[in-house]
């Protein structure tokens, strides 16, 4: 029991150099990039959030701004000098920028867009580390002898059933084993947890906007008034 307990804390005080180390020494350099491939493909749940916010975003001030150029027809008269200015960058802030509640929706509607659209290959990622741990786990409690037993009668018997040889390999299984649902177990606390934090995020993202392009018009409507 003591020698376990010793164990254990030596593995918790090894630094990050040192388990690196380790890792090149006893598995080979190449593993220390092991799972890179998915980790760059999850490089897109971003870009496709911020993409598809931006689209929605710039429909809708299309269309708010066709409306308001409407309106605007009838009522404007066109002022001179500072009336004309004022009017004109008083009314530059509001269009260009997005009210608290329609920066909440379309920030959580593209993230969920990129979840959906990531969320198998996050899935596949969790899964991987579960399998590594657990062989880790085993590879600590059991003998070189009684592993590698263990891993003959497992090759006999034919059980792949978590046994995970990749990404790829492992949505294959995923999807043989549930079809497309089974893709995607899991997502609603996924869902709940990234969706939110999105909406806060870019309601924020718009407030600033707003807040700055005021300071700019109000910077502006001085420097006028001053000549």
């Amino acid at each position: 029991v003591n020698e376990e307990e010793t164990s254990r804390r030596s593995r918790k005080q090894q630094s990050l150099w040192s388990v690196m180390h380790r890792i090149a020494t006893d598995e080979g350099v190449s593993r220390l990039w092991n799972g890179t491939q998915t980790s760059l493909l999850l490089v897109s749940n971003p870009i496709i959030q911020h993409f598809v916010y931006e689209q929605l975003r710039s429909r809708f001030m299309d269309n708010r701004r066709r409306k308001r150029a409407g309106l605007k027809r009838n009522s404007s008269s066109g002022g001179k000098h500072h009336h004309g200015v004022v009017g004109n960058n008083i009314s530059s802030v509001g269009p260009s920028s997005l009210s608290p509640v329609e920066a909440f929706v379309f920030g959580a509607l593209a993230k969920t867009v990129a979840t959906l659209a990531t969320y198998p290959l996050q899935l596949a990622q969790v899964l991987l580390r579960l399998q590594r741990k657990r062989n880790q786990s085993s590879q600590l409690s059991c003998d070189n002898d009684d592993i590698s037993r263990r891993h003959d009668n497992s090759n006999k018997d034919g059980d792949d059933r978590r046994a995970y040889e990749g990404t790829m390999d492992c949505l294959y299984k995923q999807f043989s084993r549930g079809g497309f649902p089974a893709l995607f177990k899991g997502m609603n606390a996924k869902l709940l947890q990234t969706v939110m934090t999105a909406a806060f995020t870019f309601l924020t993202y718009e407030q600033i906007l707003t807040g700055v392009a005021r300071v700019y018009a109000t910077l502006g409507l001085r420097r006028n008034l001053l000549r």
